[in-house]
């Protein structure tokens, strides 16, 4: 059946083909009406198109119809079709939740030339954080960078980068520069990255009130000045004893002395008793994870780097720029030769120095901090003096330890550099009494590197003095640079004091914490201690004229309220 059916199909369309009426060109003259042979036949002659019809009964052609003369048409050129302007990938950011705090990161790697002779930035700097294995550019509220790189081989490159954001805890973060830029590390494209780095985000210091019930208050404390060392005094040891509770609160704590400093200074262990009070005082902040006590001569340098190699290789390094230092090695850290910080031999003092692990963005920035004594021949004053040098030293390393990438100059007015370590160094001690002989509020200056050390021969100090310091010290960029830097150790010390009688024992590193985040000193003041700094500087000042003034007369250690 489909066979035949095919057939058929074939047969009719063949009879189809044959009914069509053709077409063709004559060259035979066509006259309308003359007689045609095929009925519907077209002829084409002389411009005209002819049709054979039907007349009656005949088949003639009829008048025809004017044939239209093709023109050659140009062959059309094909228009350019634009090309499509792709959709821009919309680029993709880190944003944390509004609830989360602002942290301030300071890079520590890439030091470049930052803006140039006009003011115009020459180098982008960006944050970025590492979210599923991808790099995103953190949503700042603040970044740029700041004249803090003081590095003696790059002195044409003297800024560091910072930036504001809101950053969760647990982050991994790295700097990306566009343009020139200090820095080992590139990325595909040629710009400068920095080491990626864990960031967390600590909880910031929440002070706990001054105890000890002597009711110092801002209206008040330029009338109690007698009662601010017993104020300070007693809340320090309530906090000694609240925080020896906490756990682990001396976890990570060693120290080494070796036979010759034993021997040479019997009581040299006295100053290890003291870094672990000092330790207890400020159980709540941020130090190091382990923390190493080193007392050593001059004579037994490498045998005792020999044994802490073998017994804390985690503290060699530091212990090693420590030594190094001290004895005019390699001194570094802007210490220079003939500096007043370098013992070529033994001349009636201890020398002491603090050294760290590599400072890093992370919360403590140091992992190892050392604390070393290199001990001389000394007599009872000088011994008591030098112990507690070593608590002096452990304050200034847990100072760094909260400061992202270790550099307290970004953040840290200059009155609190020496002023916290010089309090705290005194407050650990046996007693009231010792705790005065102890407060060195004799100011003096010393020149850059260490040089030109010069006791001041003032004896009467006005608040317009101690107002013009302490505003000029809490000018971050510059206080460093002035020779009065040296004032934090008498006239800084004499403002903690003061600031521990009002806030208590944390209080000022709740204030040091909060600077290095990125507060701003009247914020930061006002958060602690409920009145900006601005306010807070001439009741200050009016404070510590008087303290210096009087460490210069005949009652230096009589006018204080006992505890």
């Amino acid at each position: 059946m489909r066979i035949r059916r095919i057939i058929a199909k074939g047969v009719l369309f063949a009879l189809t083909l044959t009914l069509i009426p053709v077409s063709a060109n004559s060259a035979q003259k066509i006259t309308p009406g003359s007689t045609c042979k095929v009925l519907n036949q077209k002829i084409a002659y002389s411009n005209r198109s002819y049709t054979c019809i039907k007349s009656g009964k005949k088949l003639v052609w009829n008048k025809g119809a004017a044939t239209p003369i093709p023109t050659a048409s140009a062959t059309p050129t094909p228009t350019a079709s634009a090309t499509p302007t792709p959709t821009p990938v919309k680029q993709v950011f880190y944003k944390a939740p509004d609830s989360v705090a602002i942290s301030t990161i300071n890079d520590i790697e890439g030091c470049a030339v930052g803006f140039d002779s006009n003011g115009t930035q020459v180098t982008t700097p960006i944050l970025q954080a590492l979210v599923n294995k991808v790099w995103l550019d953190v949503k700042t509220v603040e970044i740029g960078w700041k004249k803090t790189c003081n590095r003696l081989d790059l002195p044409m490159n003297s800024y560091l980068a910072y930036a504001k954001a809101r950053l969760e805890s647990n982050l991994t973060l790295r700097w990306k520069f566009i343009g020139p830029v200090n820095i080992l590390g590139r990325d595909a494209q040629g710009n400068g990255v920095g080491a990626p780095f864990e960031f967390s985000n600590a909880q910031i210091l929440q002070a706990h009130p001054v105890t000890g019930d002597y009711g110092i208050t801002w209206s008040n404390i330029t009338s109690r000045i007698k009662d601010i060392s017993a104020a300070a005094w007693t809340d320090a040891q309530n906090t000694l004893a609240r925080n020896q509770s906490i756990p682990d609160v001396y976890k990570g704590f060693a120290s080494y002395l070796s036979p010759g400093a034993l021997s040479t200074d019997p009581l040299i262990g006295k100053a290890a008793v003291l870094i672990k009070r000092t330790m207890a005082l400020y159980a709540n902040v941020v130090r190091a994870k382990n923390v190493y006590f080193v007392a050593t001569t001059i004579e037994e340098q490498v045998a005792t780097l020999a044994k802490i190699e073998k017994s804390y290789p985690d503290a060699l390094l530091a212990l090693t720029r420590s030594l190094n230092s001290i004895y005019g090695i390699d001194v570094g850290d802007g210490v220079v030769a003939g500096s007043v910080f370098i013992q070529t031999r033994c001349d009636r003092s201890d020398f002491e120095r603090n050294a760290f692990s590599q400072p890093t963005n992370s919360s403590p920035s140091i992992t190892t901090s050392v604390i070393t004594v290199s001990v001389c021949p000394l007599n009872a004053d000088d011994e008591r003096v030098a112990v507690h040098i070593a608590a002096h030293e452990y304050v200034h390393t847990i100072q760094v330890a909260f400061h992202p990438g270790g550099n307290i100059h970004n953040t840290q007015p200059c009155w609190m550099t020496e002023g916290e370590p010089e309090w705290s160094q005194a407050v650990v001690a046996d007693d009231f009494n010792t705790y005065l002989l102890l407060q060195h509020f004799r100011p003096y200056t010393i020149g850059q590197g260490g040089l030109n050390p010069t006791d001041s021969n003032q004896l009467i100090w006005t608040r317009q003095e101690i107002e013009t310091y302490l505003k000029d010290s809490a000018d971050v960029s510059t206080c460093q640079k002035r020779d009065n830097w040296a004032y934090s150790y008498s006239l800084g010390a004499a403002t903690v004091e003061a600031l521990v009688a009002l806030g208590g024992s944390e209080s000022v590193f709740a204030l040091d914490e909060r600077l290095s985040a990125g507060q701003s000193i009247n914020e930061a003041f006002s958060d602690v201690y409920g009145i900006t700094w601005d306010a807070a500087v001439p009741i200050l000042s009016e404070v510590v004229a008087e303290k210096i003034t009087k460490s210069f007369s005949s009652q230096a250690l009589t006018y204080q309220t006992k505890p």
